[in-house]
C-alpha cells in the first residue's frame, strides 16, 4: 500500500521534473518558473499531509486481527 503510493508518486511528479524544467528555463529564460514548479509540487505535499489521516497512536498491528482467516489453497487434481 504504502510503497506503492510513494513509488506512484515519485513516478508522477519526480519522473517528468527535469523535462518540466527544462521546458520551463527555455520558454522563459530565467530560473524562476522552475522554483514556482517546486514550490507548487511542495504545496501539493503539504496539502496531501494536512488531509491525511494521522496514524500515531493508533494500533495497525490491530487491523490485521479484524479479519477473517482465508481458506488455504485446494491442490488442483492431476
Amino acid at each position: 500500500g504504502f510503497a506503492f503510493a510513494r513509488e506512484l508518486g515519485s513516478l508522477l511528479s519526480g519522473g517528468p521534473a527535469p523535462f518540466v524544467a527544462t521546458a520551463l528555463v527555455a520558454a522563459y529564460g530565467t530560473w524562476w518558473p522552475v522554483a514556482c514548479y517546486a514550490m507548487f509540487l511542495s504545496a501539493c505535499t503539504v496539502i496531501a499531509i494536512w488531509i491525511g489521516p494521522e496514524t500515531y497512536q493508533e494500533n495497525i498491528a490491530a487491523d490485521a486481527s479484524d479479519q477473517a482467516e482465508l481458506p488455504a489453497a485446494i491442490p488442483a487434481r492431476a
